[in-house]
């Protein structure tokens, strides 16, 4: 999205920060005890992630990994630090937000050329036939106005 960001847009982005805050939340609101919940939290961070890469493309998605991840780090030193097997895949997990946000943006924004390339190219056809069909009724117009003049010279 080029220039002034759409309404939407602006609302997008502030749908994916507010589901990465939320699920920030949740994580520190949430007893350690509920690992099952922690490791759901966890996983809801990829929404937003893909999401971003979808609706806006790699640089958000980027963004996107990279706030859950400036989010999410200071919990895993202050709460996980006495189970060092959790710690060490919680740091493993936040590494996959950011590879899983670098990968779905590169493939969003690869769809979105080819997109954009398929649009063009429909554009450039529906101009094409626009023309042919122009052409086509200047042809006939033309072969109208000379049967015409025959008829009108006795020939």
């Amino acid at each position: 999205m080029q220039g002034q960001p759409s309404r939407t847009a602006l609302w997008g982005k502030v749908g994916v920060v507010g589901s990465v805050v939320s699920i920030t939340v949740l994580h520190y609101i949430t007893s350690l005890h509920s690992v099952l919940l922690h490791e759901v939290f966890q996983r809801l961070y990829y929404l937003p992630i893909v999401v971003a890469a979808v609706l806006f493309g790699s640089r958000t998605a980027l963004a996107t990994s990279i706030l859950a991840t400036v989010l999410y780090v200071p919990h895993i030193v202050l709460s996980w630090h006495a189970w060092p097997v959790l710690q060490v895949d919680q740091y493993g997990e936040v590494l996959l937000f950011n590879l899983v946000g670098l990968v779905t943006g590169a493939l969003a924004d690869r769809l979105r050329v080819e997109r954009n390339r398929y649009r063009k190219a429909a554009r450039d056809l529906a101009r094409a036939n626009e023309e042919r069909l122009a052409s086509t009724n200047e042809r006939l117009r033309i072969d109208r106005l000379v049967t015409v003049g025959r008829l009108a010279s006795g020939g």
